[in-house]
């Protein structure tokens, strides 16, 4: 029996075993530009059409939920579209993103006053407590809205929606396809960025306290923006936390601007219906105090369009103008 020392002395001379050296994964191919916008496009060609066909198979008159997601995934392929026609270059395919993305917006936009009659209504609700004459325009309102969808909807399912549909069927491949070779996107998205930039800035420079019209317009700038970054943070790049930090921001004024014009279309309602002007007070006064609030922050617009033109720069690579305060 072998003594201690002779078990280590033969641990000692023990020849050792190599240990298998670690081979890293292969690094996945870097994703092109081209690449990050066409899967992005994808998916917002993905969900426009179980948007659309959620509203086409529901059996009559559809759930407000399904009208609005209907219309925000219209937007967002809309802006996507956009976005798209600006990186490619001029011939077929660009005409026929341009067709489509027409399509697509004259489908939502027939969906607006079906969607300003359904909030009022709920609105006018609300101030029916302090002005009872709101509570019959409510009801009235209520009416209109279930006449305009069977007409609306009627008209969108037999006819605008089945050509979109068919549409983004036929130019959605062709489309996918281009953008995968597209070379270099940066400096035609930022070209498009710059423009969405500069329709806010006029917008905000232009906005007086009590114009609810400069309200209603900065509104739908910023709804563009929004969508126009939410498509661009797919795309690669040092710029994606700084849009979505815009995204966050844009969207809070787009909800405080929404709440303005809400009021605006009710007041617009109300006098058609009321003979008393003196009932719509409270109304007025509380747009007027929303309104307030959004002219106050034009600081924090200005903060916000100060980090767009930053972010046009890492898109293009070359530095812009800041937007005065």
């Amino acid at each position: 029996m072998a003594s201690l020392f002779t078990k280590m002395a033969m641990r000692r001379t023990k020849t050792p075993q190599k240990r298998p050296r670690r081979t890293r994964a292969p690094r996945p191919p870097a994703e092109t530009p081209g690449i990050a916008l066409a899967d992005a496009l994808a998916d917002r060609v993905r969900a426009y059409g179980t948007q659309a066909q959620r509203l086409t198979r529901a059996d009559g008159t559809p759930h407000e939920e399904a009208v609005h997601d209907f219309r925000v995934a219209s937007r967002r392929l809309a802006a996507a579209l956009q976005a798209t026609t600006a990186v490619l270059p001029g011939g077929d395919a660009h005409r026929a993103c341009k067709k489509l993305r027409k399509q697509v917006k004259r489908a939502f936009k027939r969906l607006g006053t079906l969607r300003d009659l359904e909030v009022i209504g709920a609105l006018s609700d609300s101030f029916s407590t302090d002005t009872p004459a709101l509570q019959d325009v409510a009801v009235t309102l209520a009416h209109e809205r279930e006449e305009l969808t069977v007409s609306a909807l009627g008209r969108l399912r037999r006819r605008v929606l089945p050509k979109a549909l068919r549409t983004l069927a036929l130019v959605a491949p062709a489309l996918d396809q281009e953008l995968r070779l597209s070379p270099a996107a940066g400096p035609a998205l930022a070209e498009m960025l710059s423009g969405e930039l500069e329709r806010v800035e006029h917008h905000v420079e232009a906005l007086r306290p009590k114009r609810a019209q400069g309200f209603h317009a900065l509104r739908l700038a910023m709804k563009k923006l929004r969508y126009t970054l939410e498509f661009l943070g797919a795309l690669p790049g040092p710029h994606v936390r700084a849009s979505q930090a815009i995204v966050k921001t844009a969207r809070g004024f787009q909800d405080q601007l929404g709440l303005i014009q809400d009021h605006t279309v009710l007041l617009a309602h109300a006098k058609r219906l009321l003979s008393d002007p003196a009932a719509l007070r409270p109304v007025r006064e509380a747009r007027g105090r929303l309104m307030e609030e959004v002219y106050g922050a034009r600081p924090a617009l200005v903060r916000m369009l100060r980090q767009g033109q930053a972010l046009l720069t890492t898109l293009d690579g070359r530095p812009a103008a800041q937007p005065e305060a």
